[in-house]
Formats: structure tokens, sequence, C-alpha cells
């Protein structure tokens, strides 16, 4: 889960005290992510509720713009495929038709 990760990373970072500023001085920094350790991967709803009660407005944006960049940086990444070579002779067909990528061939013809 990236945003259990994310929580975990930023407290034990060198600048934590830029997420979590004064936070990281006070003895109940440790509690509050010793229950977060607890409740761990399984339970996003209790993730959330952990977030809701300790981070303030500031963190909760801050979390939310992280996982907002990395589902943005993973669905533009592109993939590789194996496909045959009759396959490949109709979708190479198509993009010197339409003048696109293989991708966009793809896309194409999946519309039609």
């Amino acid at each position: 889960m990236r945003a259990f990760s994310y929580l975990l990373d930023t407290s034990k970072h060198p600048r934590a005290d830029e997420f979590w500023g004064d936070e990281t001085q006070s003895g109940h920094f440790d509690e509050r992510f010793k229950g977060l350790r607890e409740i761990g991967y399984e339970s996003p709803q209790e993730l959330n509720i952990w977030c809701e009660c300790y981070l303030n407005r500031l963190q909760w944006r801050r979390l939310k713009t992280m996982l907002r960049m990395k589902r943005h940086r993973k669905a533009a990444q592109p993939v590789t495929i194996s496909i045959n070579q009759d396959a490949y002779k109709i979708l190479k067909g198509v993009a010197d038709k339409e003048g696109c990528t293989l991708s966009e061939a793809i896309e194409i013809l999946h519309k039609d």
C-alpha cells in the first residue's frame, strides 16, 4: 500500500520534520507510528481512520498529491507485449495507413 509506505518513509527520513513539523520532537510521535505499524498493509479503512486522526490538512494534501503523482507515473509507463507476425502485420498496416504508432493503431482498432 503506497500510502502506508509513504507515511513510514517520512517518519524515518532525515528531514522528517519537513513533513511532520515539530511533532517529530514529541514523545507521541513514536507512539503514533507504533499504531500505524500495527495497522499494516491489510486495512485501508483503518489506515484512513489513522490518517484522519493524526494528519493535519497540509499532511493530508501532501499524501494525496504523492498518491496522485504515483498513479499518474504508473499509468504513463509503457508496457511491452509479444505478438505473432500476423498480428504485427495487421497493426503495422493500420499504423502506416493512419500515420500513427502501433499503440495508437491498437486504440483505433479497439474503437471500431
